[in-house]
């Protein structure tokens, strides 16, 4: 029997046009293009090869290293949307099949997201954007790891699940991000907390320490870039910081306390503004 989609040690029987005839136990030959052999092949040599259907949804085989198999969770880029579905590069000769149920987001050609990889009823290789609950939670992160991850889901109530290095379950609760995310987008996060389910809770921020630098140098290119006057201040709204400077007002105001405190920004009522000469 042909495990389609997988990789299967084969016989070499015979050299046919375009290949080789290559067969397990009592099956019918499939072909070993040429063009798909990796050394010398010669008659009775046993070759490892994955199985799959070609462009003429003929049983094939090749020895050379898709970038997935059956069950295996890959990104990969896709390079068609039709009206019925999508397709995306998995490194053979036939792109993998994303049928439109599948796909949890409308996909955009030239992205790249991550997939899970699955037969279906006709024993074609088929791709899903379903791959959330298929992630593990067998991992060892411990609170303020700096991990990266990819973007799969996104829920505006709850927040943005990711796959954690595309293996495990994360999510980055709506109260610890304040960017605009897309599913497929690859960030850099840290981890906050290990729940009792051992899930992944993340945020984009980094420690108070570390962010207030990153924070307060956000600020200041901004005042270099618009002449050096920001019309923000105390009272300004945090919808409105978060617009601009994608922080929380907390942040913002711990910001610019430190600006002043070293001594580059003067506080007005309505604005502020770098110190000196500009």
């Amino acid at each position: 029997m042909y495990n389609i989609g997988k990789f299967q040690l084969l016989e070499v029987v015979g050299e046919i046009q375009g290949g080789y005839a290559v067969k397990t136990g009592d099956e019918d030959p499939i072909l070993l293009p040429t063009g798909e052999c990796i050394g010398d092949i010669e008659m009775n040599d046993h070759v490892m090869v994955f199985i799959y259907n070609d462009t003429k949804d003929r049983l094939v085989a090749t020895m050379k290293t898709p970038l997935a198999a059956v069950g295996d969770i890959a990104y990969l880029k896709v390079v068609d949307v039709v009206e019925f579905g999508g397709f995306a590069q998995i490194g053979l000769q036939r792109d993998v099949f994303i049928p439109l149920q599948e796909m949890e987001t409308p996909l955009k050609i030239g992205n790249s997201y991550l997939f899970r990889i699955y037969l279906d009823k006709t024993s074609r290789l088929c791709a899903t954007t379903k791959v959330y609950n298929n992630l593990s939670t067998d991992h060892s992160y411990k609170t303020n790891d700096r991990v990266t991850a990819t973007v799969v889901k996104i829920n505006p109530e709850i927040g943005v699940f990711v796959a954690v290095d595309n293996e495990y379950q994360g999510m980055i609760p709506n109260n610890e991000y304040f960017e605009n995310f897309e599913v497929g987008q690859v960030v850099e996060l840290r981890v906050i907390r290990i729940r009792e389910d051992k899930k992944i809770d993340l945020a984009t921020r980094r420690l108070v320490a570390d962010q207030l630098v990153v924070d307060s140098e956000r600020i200041y290119s901004k005042l270099l870039a618009e002449g050096g006057k920001l019309y923000f201040h105390d009272k300004s709204t945090p919808e409105a910081i978060k617009a601009e400077f994608e922080m929380s007002k907390k942040a913002f105001k711990r910001a610019v306390g430190r600006l002043l405190k070293d001594n580059k920004i003067e506080i007005y009522e309505e604005f502020i503004q770098v110190k000196g000469d500009f």
